[in-house]
């Protein structure tokens, strides 16, 4: 009877993960041959859209509470707080594994078709590729710390499946990601009503007078969550996506991008909501150019003037002087200070994965930090020289796509790539891992917004599909 029990002990496992295996393996299969029904739009849409809807149920579901860095601080317990439940980490799964499933499915009938990417497309994918083998397999390999995560796996099929959709359904992948957005922020906040401390960090002291709490809704952190209202904001505000702007939808983005006191987000919002509305700023600018100068004379000098009474100016010279300290920059210049400092040490392949792992917090005596906050740092950190210089092609790409899409959806994918910018000054929302919950939504976007931009601008010089053998 022992024998059996251990027998079976050993065996079963191994007897899960096979099966588990072939039925991935048939899931595929049977997405590859529902793909032809589906058009480009929706796939485009659930691919998008799965692992963030997925993920502000899961926030929804969790029960987990937030709490502020003095919290913490005071008792650490607090951040390794257990949340969830079977429930939520079975909808969160099932997310995730309807974005692979989707994404695999196109991927194994664009195979079996023997069909190659855009032309144009294929220098994006490639530096997507590199990236991608750089932050993962190069710093695993050759990093300080190797350690390996089934997150990884979801990068390589999910932007294959991107490239490949993108050129015919981002149009109306876009229509319908407005909804899967407004569902998703919904959710996010729902829990407040509740408790509000699940959607809320109390006791902080931010850039609104009198507000002391900034809104978390579903996310990790405020940042990402403001970084979804900004994204619907953009749509509601794009000429390219809606004929006509619902205004609720829009003062719900506003809203909650305000309660999350994202700075980085704001200015996101200063220089990508202009972008969005270029051409009837243009067409506003001829007809009242006198107006609009007073007008922005104004607003710069109310904000200078909010700047000298409330000694900004000289803040922020201090930050930038003291960037080092903990208290710079709300603590992320300590973070960059110990990134770049590892960088130093480890130049060429990085760290490895295991950056702001719990492990290395520890050995600086950090509670919260869970990567550099800084995109670039956090390459450098992450995966070295080899690393950076990967990220600047993929970024250089990323731009010259956005750029080459025509009408006004290169406008709107202007505004997303100005955002990504902005967000990668104080995070890291390209972390190969990002893509599976509500971080790498703002990448994914940019990524799409590339990639269907290259393909118009070669379909209007005459470049087409190459059709020669299977693969890129």
């Amino acid at each position: 009877m022992n024998s059996l029990l251990a027998y079976t002990y050993w065996v079963l496992p191994f007897l899960l993960a096979m099966g588990s295996a072939l039925a991935l393996v048939l899931l595929l299969f049977f997405a590859s041959s529902l793909s032809p029904r589906w058009s480009a739009a929706t796939k485009l849409t659930v691919i998008i859209a799965a692992a963030f809807v997925g993920e502000s149920v899961y926030g929804a579901m969790s029960g987990r509470l937030l709490y502020n860095e003095l919290e913490i601080a005071r008792n650490p317990w607090l951040g390794y707080q257990i949340v969830g439940s079977p429930a939520a980490s079975l909808v969160k799964k099932a997310a995730s594994a309807l974005m692979l499933v989707v994404s695999g499915g196109e991927v194994i009938r664009w195979l079996l078709r023997r069909s190659s990417m855009h032309v144009n497309v294929l220098p994006l994918y490639l530096a997507f590729a590199f990236y991608y083998l750089a932050m993962v397999w190069v710093s695993a390999a050759f990093g300080v710390v190797r350690e390996f995560s089934q997150a990884w796996f979801y990068a390589p099929i999910v932007f294959t499946a991107l490239a490949l959709l993108a050129p015919e359904g981002l149009h109306g992948a876009v229509r319908h990601l407005r909804w899967m957005l407004v569902l998703g922020l919904l959710l996010g906040v729902l829990p407040g009503a509740i408790e509000l401390k699940r959607v809320v960090e109390t006791g902080y002291e931010g850039s609104l007078i009198g507000l002391p709490y900034r809104l978390h809704g579903a996310a990790s952190h405020a940042n990402s969550f403001g970084a979804v209202a900004l994204i619907l904001l953009f749509l509601e505000l794009s000429p390219w996506v809606v004929r006509r702007i619902n205004w609720l939808n829009v003062a719900l983005a506003l809203t909650l991008l305000i309660l999350s006191q994202s700075k980085a987000n704001w200015v996101a919002l200063l220089l990508g909501a202009p972008l969005v509305r270029a051409d009837a700023l243009v067409t506003l600018w001829r007809k009242h150019a006198g107006a609009l100068v007073v007008s922005a004379s104004v607003m710069l000098s109310a904000w200078v003037l909010y700047a000298a009474s409330t000694d900004a100016l000289n803040s922020l010279a201090w930050h930038a002087a003291d960037w080092r300290s903990e208290e710079a920059f709300t603590g992320r210049g300590a973070i960059w200070a110990i990134t770049w400092d590892t960088f130093l040490k480890h130049p060429v392949f990085g760290y490895g994965p295991a950056l702001w792992d719990p492990v290395f917090r520890n050995e600086y005596n950090w509670s919260v930090a869970g990567h550099a906050h800084n995109q670039f740092l956090q390459v450098l950190g992450r995966a070295g020289i080899f690393g950076a210089i990967s990220w600047l092609l993929l970024m250089v790409r990323l731009g010259q796509g956005v750029m080459r899409e025509q009408g006004e959806g290169r406008w709107l994918g202007m505004a997303l790539f100005v955002a990504l910018l902005c967000r990668s000054w104080t995070e890291a929302p390209m972390e190969p891992g990002a893509i599976a919950g509500i971080d790498g939504l703002g990448y994914l976007l940019v990524f799409v917004f590339a990639v269907a931009g290259l393909a118009s601008a070669g379909q209007k010089a005459g470049v087409g599909v190459r059709h020669s053998g299977a693969g890129v």
